[in-house]
């Protein structure tokens, strides 16, 4: 399963994106960057996660795909679990998943200016009532299969209520570009 490269949980995506580049250093490839949102009935932010991993290899692929045009940034799915193990680059599925859906309006997005080699994927999770919910993963897919998880997160763990919202947002950022 994907090994959380943490040294210690970042409190933003430029601090994710810092320890992300130092782990990675002189390295050629993609991570995933991860901002978890827990959001109640009122609107406000009540919790937030930030953490990064490595795309696994059959995300490796599908953005080898994507950077040659035989693919396009498209159709695909976020999910979320309760698993906690750490996993590999061979982890092609959730540890245990609780919801999947599709992204939310206007997403995916490619980054901007310096960033512009960053892809933002983000779902918003609502009416789950779920204890420990700590991993997230992006799917090309809307059914559960072990074939299409592109990347895979863990991160501490949250716990919902049907009043609170989870927000996932997945930064893909390819290294050495």
């Amino acid at each position: 399963m994907f090994e959380n490269y943490n040294l210690h949980e970042p409190s933003s995506f430029i601090e994710a994106k810092k320890q992300a580049a130092r782990q990675f250093q002189g390295q050629i490839g993609l991570v995933g960057i991860i901002n978890i949102k827990k959001i109640n009935a009122f609107g406000e932010v009540v919790e937030e996660r930030w953490t990064y991993n490595k795309v696994n290899d059959h995300g490796d692929n599908y953005w080898a795909d994507v950077m040659s045009g035989t693919a396009a940034r498209n159709g695909t799915f976020m999910s979320i679990g309760s698993g906690t193990n750490g996993g590999s680059k061979a982890t092609f599925k959730l540890e245990f998943e609780i919801a999947r859906g599709a992204m939310d309006t206007a997403y995916p997005q490619v980054g901007a200016g310096a960033n512009d080699n960053d892809t933002i994927y983000r779902r918003t999770f609502t009416g789950l009532t779920a204890n420990g919910v700590a991993e997230a993963g992006l799917f090309r897919v809307v059914t559960l299969d072990t074939g299409s998880c592109i990347e895979r997160g863990t991160f501490t763990g949250v716990n919902l209520t049907s009043a609170d919202s989870l927000q996932v947002t997945t930064t893909i950022t390819n290294l050495g570009v």
